[in-house]
């Protein structure tokens, strides 16, 4: 049973520095600052009980990955960014 709060608790340290690493990536990068959002998703995930937290948030990486991945396969990099850029524009 301790080996097993470990191990959840590496998980969560483990979630939590990669949401810093993403979020520094995001500031440094100017074109990644519209994925901050994306950034945060694993702090909350970190902090969600039990093993169903760690379930969807690695599904709804996946999706996110997936859905980004498919977007610049079929646009480009240069495109997708146009159209986050454009996206954010319109909801100001």
């Amino acid at each position: 049973m301790k080996v097993k709060l470990i191990f959840i608790a590496i998980k969560k340290v483990a979630l939590i520095v990669i949401s810093l690493i993403l979020l520094y990536l995001c500031f440094t990068v100017t074109s990644l600052r519209l994925f901050i959002p994306v950034a945060l998703i694993p702090v909350y995930f970190a902090f969600v009980p039990g093993k169903r937290g760690m379930t969807s948030m690695i599904k709804l990486l996946l999706i996110m990955i997936t859905w980004l991945g498919l977007m610049v396969a079929a646009n480009g990099p240069e495109m997708v960014k146009q159209n986050f850029i454009q996206g954010y524009e319109n909801t100001k």
